[in-house]
């Protein structure tokens, strides 16, 4: 028995000494000199780390296009649909109108009532099982929803995928204990960054806010004579003759001899691009095409940037022949004259596709568009193989800046596009200050609690509640330890779990002094009543201990960021509370009842 008791001892003061060092990083701080003489403890354990109530930094909550996200889907959805009644029924000029009202409505228009009443056409819409289909009152045209289901679907996976992106995003930023969260039941998402600089904000919402949607999409030279010279757009841009109005004007390339729009940006007005989509605003474009924008920047006879800037228009294919979620890899790289550009390496199912799309449109340019606006629009002189291309850049007024935004630009390549887009809401500032209150606040109470329970406990059970205070310093050591080991980020609702904490940690021990105080007046001996008041306590405190855990689950599982730090530390605290007061409390009691048989001091 006497070295059973020995061994467990040993073991709890090695335990106790693991603990401490494993907390140690959180209270030493790193020199700046970088003598850090615990800097191999630092890489086992981290320490804690301060919440952006404590710490200070940036709150940011965005919106989440998820409207936007519906109807892409339901685009893709009737561009997929038409290429599939083109392959299987041999169906063609079947034309996609969507519908204005709703984002999860469109129309598909056949050229006969006889078309659509085919086999094999409705065996193809057959097959689209998560979208309602309706035949109109004219035969021809099929009206098409997508059921509820696939819309709330969409709407959630939205959220999700934006959450994940900008987590990565910041996260390749080098950015540390970031939070990243959806606001329940509405379309928000929380961001979090403590301990940011003000020169790093502007910087970080730009990263975050960027869809960075790439797609490469062949650009229609041809058309644009029938599509500027014929129709409704030449009576446009007669009547904007007429009037005199020249803020946009219409272009030709000498080379080419195509033509296209462009306006400059106005010294105390709108912007080029403003111009140009306010002009294009009610003109239909032919079928399966688009306008793409590009800004261009003025510059003198030496090269330098000038205050003039240019829009002007591309006439593209609407869909992308590629898009960004083929790219394996985005890397920086430099031109011979130490000019930096963006290469890109798809992967090998987009390898096949740009080869394939590049060699079946040889001769013809092809617009590199990210976020709807176009980068560059090189000629492909022929089939590229290899699977990679390369973004130019040439909008930053310095190397220094153009590096920058190709930097800035591979991270959200590499992390990924945002499936909506997202819209600012609210920002926030949240100076250190009042992080230095808050923690100076939460340490006193903190040192406040310990303080009278530990008095209470000696004053109440006497030497029994030197057993108990022994055990609550343990159960603060070994949760201080367990949060530095896991790099937890404490926040002052997590403080509120702590002091919570050190409540509950005696709780346990109370209980089994009442049970040993009445196996005492039963007539037992010492060294029995605490046997017996150990085994018999045991299962009424595990069953308080666990419905307070399950609560605890409950808001680590559901709530938001403030209620799982504090549900964090409070779980952590009710096991480690558990087995400092069942085990630690228990071996000294062990040693005060080893030599004398006779008294217990409770």
């Amino acid at each position: 028995m006497e070295r059973k008791w020995l061994w467990k001892v040993v073991l709890l003061v090695l335990l106790i000494a693991f603990a401490a060092a494993a907390g140690l990083p959180t209270f030493v701080k790193a020199p700046r000199d970088g003598s850090d003489r615990i800097s191999w403890l630092r890489e086992i354990f981290p320490g804690i780390n301060l919440g952006l109530d404590l710490q200070g930094g940036l709150r940011l909550i965005y919106e989440v296009g998820v409207d936007e996200a519906i109807e892409d889907k339901r685009d893709h959805m009737a561009e997929a649909i038409v290429n599939e009644l083109g392959e299987r029924a041999r169906v063609k000029n079947v034309k996609i109108v969507g519908s204005r009202e709703n984002n999860y409505q469109f129309s598909l228009v056949f050229p006969s009532a006889q078309v659509v009443s085919t086999d094999k056409v409705k065996e193809v819409l057959k097959d689209y099982r998560r979208i309602v289909v309706e035949t109109g009152a004219d035969g021809a045209t099929v009206n098409m929803e997508l059921k509820s289901e696939l819309v709330e679907e969409t709407r959630e996976l939205s959220i999700k995928q934006a959450v994940e992106t900008i987590g990565i995003r910041i996260d390749k930023m080098g950015l540390a204990n970031t939070s990243v969260i959806p606001r329940l039941a509405t379309q928000d998402i929380i961001v979090q960054i403590p301990g940011v600089d003000e020169a790093m904000i502007s910087r970080i919402k730009r990263i975050i806010a960027q869809t960075a949607r790439l797609e490469l999409k062949i650009v229609d030279d041809e058309g644009t004579q029938a599509f500027f010279m014929e129709g409704a757009m030449r009576e446009k841009l007669a009547a904007l003759a007429e009037s005199g109005d020249a803020k946009v004007s219409l272009g030709r390339e000498p080379d080419t001899g195509h033509y296209y729009l462009e306006a400059k940006n106005e010294l105390h007005g709108k912007t080029g691009l403003q111009l140009l989509e306010a002009f294009l605003k009610d003109v239909e474009f032919p079928e399966n095409r688009e306008i793409s924008f590009q800004e261009e920047q003025g510059r003198d006879a030496a090269g330098n940037p000038t205050a003039d800037v240019t829009w002007r228009t591309w006439f593209t294919r609407k869909v992308a022949g590629i898009t960004g979620e083929y790219i394996d890899q985005a890397a920086v790289q430099f031109e011979e004259q130490g000019k930096p550009y963006v290469s890109l390496t798809f992967n090998q199912e987009g390898s096949g596709i740009f080869a394939d799309l590049t060699g079946e449109n040889v001769n013809e340019r092809m617009a590199i568009v990210l976020d709807g606006r176009v980068q560059s629009a090189p000629v492909i002189q022929e089939k590229i193989a290899g699977g990679s291309c390369r973004i130019t850049l040439g909008r930053a007024d310095s190397l220094d800046n153009l590096m920058a935004e190709a930097r800035d630009l591979v991270i959200v390549l590499n992390a990924g596009a945002l499936p909506a887009p997202i819209r600012p809401v609210t920002e926030t500032t949240i100076g250190p200050q009042l992080g230095d209150d808050a923690i100076q606040m939460g340490t006193y109470s903190f040192i406040m609690a310990v303080a009278v329970v530990l008095l209470f406990m000696i004053l109440y059970y006497r030497g029994a509640g030197v057993a108990a205070d022994l055990a609550l310093i343990c159960n603060a050591v070994f949760l201080l330890a367990i949060l530095s080991g896991a790099a937890a980020t404490l926040t002052l609702p997590g403080i509120a779990g702590i002091v919570l904490t050190v409540g509950m940690a005696v709780d346990a021990n109370i209980i089994i002094y009442e049970r040993i105080r009445e196996e005492l007046r039963g007539g037992k001996s010492p060294r029995a009543a605490v046997e017996a008041g150990y085994k018999r306590a045991f299962w009424t405190i595990f069953d308080a201990q666990i419905t307070t855990f399950i609560a605890g689950v409950v808001m680590l599982q559901y709530g938001s960021g403030e209620i799982k730090g504090f549900a964090v530390t409070l779980l952590i605290g009710i096991v480690t509370s558990m087995f400092t007061a069942i085990v630690i409390s228990r071996l000294v009691m062990d040693f005060m009842t080893r030599r004398r048989t006779d008294e217990l001091s409770i």
